[in-house]
């Protein structure tokens, strides 16, 4: 979990304890107030060196 708030507006990023890939970013709009929730899904991951 993640939080940041800047002004009127916050923003997190969630996931849960099922292992299913997905996580989420929340987006709370203090201007309009309005809340808007996105969902991703997590394919791989891959490491690269430099």
């Amino acid at each position: 979990m993640w939080l940041s708030k800047t002004l009127q507006n916050n923003k997190a990023l969630l996931s849960t304890a099922l292992n299913d890939g997905m996580y989420y970013e929340a987006t709370f709009n203090g201007d309009k107030n309005e809340l808007y929730l996105d969902a991703y899904k997590k394919f791989e991951n891959k490491k690269y060196y430099f």
